[in-house]
């Protein structure tokens, strides 16, 4: 009788370890799903915040640009900066107080006549022209001359235009 109490406790051990050993297994295999799971979705919403943050700061330095932008052609308001070397300086002087890398006079051909920055081209031209043509800012890619691509800031000129440029 000491034999069987012996053995049916041995075995009720042997049984109950198992047991535990195998809930533990799933419940750890379950854990390290939830836990994968968890750690993908708060990536994502990571990202995604992440991404929203960094487009509405890249809107809100657009926009500061364009006013900027605004404001500088609005200190010359006379037609002849197309011609007249003074008001160009003080184009040129006011682009460079707004920290612009680059500025120029784009032609309703396209072409881009610089007054300060190595000469850019517009990637894409005709969405470009199309948008000043219809006194809206624009604002696109382009490439210097190394080959580099460039923000294009784009505003309609309050001026006249002269021979169609």
């Amino acid at each position: 009788m000491n034999n069987k109490t012996t053995r049916f406790l041995r075995g009720s051990l042997i049984g109950i370890v198992l047991l535990c050993v195998c809930v533990f297994t799933a419940f750890s295999l379950h854990m390290s799903g939830q836990s994968a799971q968890a750690i993908n979705q708060v990536g994502t919403l990571y990202m995604s915040r992440m991404s929203q943050q960094t487009s509405s700061h890249f809107e809100s330095i657009i926009i500061l640009q364009m006013n900027q932008l605004r404001s500088l052609a609005d200190t010359i308001p006379s037609a002849a900066v197309h011609d007249d070397p003074e008001l160009q300086k003080e184009l040129i002087a006011g682009g460079k107080a707004r920290d612009f890398s680059y500025l120029g006079f784009c032609g309703s051909d396209g072409s881009i006549r610089m007054l300060y920055g190595a000469p850019v081209t517009v990637t894409d031209p005709e969405p470009f022209l199309e948008s000043l043509e219809n006194d809206q800012q624009k604002v696109a890619i382009g490439v210097n001359a190394m080959e580099e691509k460039v923000v294009l800031l784009g505003m309609p000129s309050p001026l006249p235009r002269r021979g169609g440029s």
